[in-house]
């Protein structure tokens, strides 16, 4: 598995997955095996409902060798076919219909009319919230950047020595990772949906920050920037209902706040 490898189990045993010295000790003495590959399935299964910028935000305490080692050590699980077929092709990410359906199915239950207003409301904004979704992909570059600039021109304490933007590496980091949101933002905005947002960006997220140091409040107004900035550039491609923009930075900002908005 190598050092990196080991590295990145230590990472998530201290996060307390419930794997105890002992199974890390059982991994490294049977790398190859079956056994190996099903407790490595469960750590990245766990891993995965942390999301991508909480993982490689692991690497930011590291020398500049740890952290590519880590990394690319990252990237070879997510990529492998293994990992993929039995950690992310078996997602249950749910759409407004779907969850619709699962909810009323878990109880037996024909659709109501609460049913049929909410299926009413999905397909009615369908189309704005595809123009929505077509806008954000086409300027992601450009609001990232300009949110981005907003929010140290707000927190400027933050490119500071000592701050959480403060290095090239670590300004990219904040980058990144607002890009991030912003991705699953406009995902959930197709889906009307807070399910993929749940499952690949917030569960864990908070905790975690906190645990590192890394400020939530900058990260919160980053989120609200974006969304501002988003509600504008539907605006001008014609879409006035706010809540479609607003509904995935809104859900965001609730679950890393320890307040709501």
């Amino acid at each position: 598995m190598g050092d990196s490898g080991q590295a990145f189990l230590e990472m998530l045993l201290w996060l307390d997955f419930g794997r105890s010295q002992n199974c890390l000790r059982n991994i490294k003495e049977h790398n190859d095996s079956p056994w190996n590959k099903a407790i490595g399935c469960a750590i990245i299964m766990s891993a995965k409902s942390l999301s991508l910028p909480l993982l490689t935000c692991f690497s930011w305490g590291c020398n500049d060798a740890d952290r590519t080692n880590y990394e690319n050590f990252l990237r070879d699980v997510l990529e492998n076919s293994f990992f993929k077929k039995t950690c992310w092709e078996n997602s249950d990410m749910r759409d407004a219909v779907t969850s619709l359906i699962k909810t009323y199915d878990i109880t037996g239950r024909y659709f109501d009319r609460d049913a049929i207003d909410t299926l009413k409301d999905y397909f009615a904004s369908g189309m704005d919230r595809v123009t929505v979704a077509t806008v954000l992909n086409a300027n992601a570059a450009s609001l990232v950047k300009s949110a981005s600039l907003a929010l140290f021109e707000e927190v400027p304490e933050l490119l500071r020595p000592g701050g959480n933007a403060y290095t090239t590496r670590r300004y990219a980091a904040c980058l990144r990772d607002m890009d991030y949101y912003l991705r699953y933002a406009s995902y959930a905005i197709v889906a009307g949906d807070a399910d993929v947002l749940n499952e690949r960006v917030l569960y864990g997220l908070r905790e975690t920050y906190n645990s590192l140091g890394v400020p939530i409040a900058p990260t919160v107004r980053g989120i609200q920037i974006m969304k501002e900035m988003a509600r504008g550039m539907a605006a001008e491609a014609g879409v006035t209902n706010n809540a479609v923009v607003d509904a995935p930075f809104d859900h965001m900002t609730r679950e890393l706040s320890e307040v709501d908005i």
